[in-house]
């Protein structure tokens, strides 16, 4: 490499070099043209460097134009400067990466050495292989400055100062969070997709709940519904009544004549009207009694209604 980069001290990037000064050492091109821009783009993208972490980007006048026509520059730290140099294709960077080397090297060396009576040159940024070429680079971008040492500093300690800046810079390059990669993001976004639908689900988890529910309640109210004139009562109490054993008798004669209960106790009644002058739908249920079997027994017709029962239901074969 017969022009070393010039190395500047960035406010947010620390050591850094012009992106434009190291397209034209490393690039394709030996011009400083707007296909600068594509290239650093391919750069960005094949090597994963970040914007304001690793490269600043900014509005610069450039030098080669008559009209004062402006274009885009990217400020690089030394460390992204090195990965660009790096992926450069057949060994283009070896010689900015070898330079940015030795400049760090030279910097821990002299600051190791704090003594101020040292009478030594300014930090000798150039190797015996660039002592006689001539520095060249563009004009540097705006914030950018120079590192150049103060009046007041000897040269120790302004290797010393710098030193110090690397280091801070890169101790806050370690300490910034990195960005979030493409799949994190993608797989943030199925998450938030998969807990909507799970919100969905216990919604209609809790609609079925309370339909249960609802209809459970509704079945008890039913059960708990006996018709007027439900004859059909099972009971078995530990010593038969004329009233169960009634009961029995009109379910069985139903059963083997292929009637219905109903049917059965209608036809019963009737003879009972008829023989003995009550008519029990005369008298509807009261609160408390169940059927017209209760209405039966309440006004003591039941032993007489089994008496006509046990003589009326019988089949024919039994006769």
């Amino acid at each position: 490499m017969s022009t070393p980069i010039k190395i500047v001290n960035h406010p947010a990037l620390g050591l850094s070099v012009s992106g434009r000064e190291l397209y034209v050492i490393i690039g394709n091109s030996k011009s400083n043209r707007d296909i600068f821009s594509d290239w650093f783009l391919e750069k960005i993208r094949k090597t994963g460097i970040v914007e304001g972490k690793d490269y600043v980007r900014s509005t610069v006048v450039l030098p080669e134009s008559s009209s004062n026509r402006k274009g885009v520059e990217y400020t690089l730290s030394i460390a992204a400067a090195k990965t660009v140099a790096a992926a450069q294709l057949a060994g283009r960077g070896k010689g900015v990466i070898a330079y940015i080397k030795e400049y760090e090297q030279s910097l821990l060396q002299h600051a190791a050495t704090s003594a101020p009576t040292i009478d030594a040159p300014t930090l000798p940024l150039l190797t015996s292989s660039f002592k006689n070429n001539e520095l060249q680079s563009i004009t540097p971008q705006p914030n950018s400055v120079i590192i150049e040492a103060p009046d007041t500093l000897s040269p120790a300690q302004q290797l010393l100062k710098q030193a110090q800046a690397l280091v801070e810079a890169e101790e806050k390059r370690k300490n910034e969070p990195s960005q979030p990669t493409k799949e994190v993001g993608e797989l943030a976004i199925r998450m938030l997709a998969m807990e909507g639908k799970l919100n969905r689900i216990g919604l209609i988890e809790a609609k079925v709940v309370s339909m249960l529910s609802i209809f459970q309640q509704a079945s008890q109210v039913l059960q708990d519904l006996v018709p007027a004139d439900a004859e059909q009562i099972i009971e078995e109490p530990a010593t038969p009544t004329t009233r169960s054993t009634l009961i029995r008798l009109v379910n069985s004669f139903a059963a083997a004549d292929r009637k219905t209960e109903h049917e059965t106790w209608k036809y019963l009644y009737g003879q009972y009207d008829l023989r003995n002058g009550f008519n029990v739908y005369a008298h509807a249920p009261t609160k408390g009694e169940r059927n017209y079997l209760s209405v039966i027994e309440k006004h003591g017709h039941i032993d007489s209604l089994y008496v006509l029962a046990r003589r009326l239901l019988v089949l024919p074969e039994l006769k």
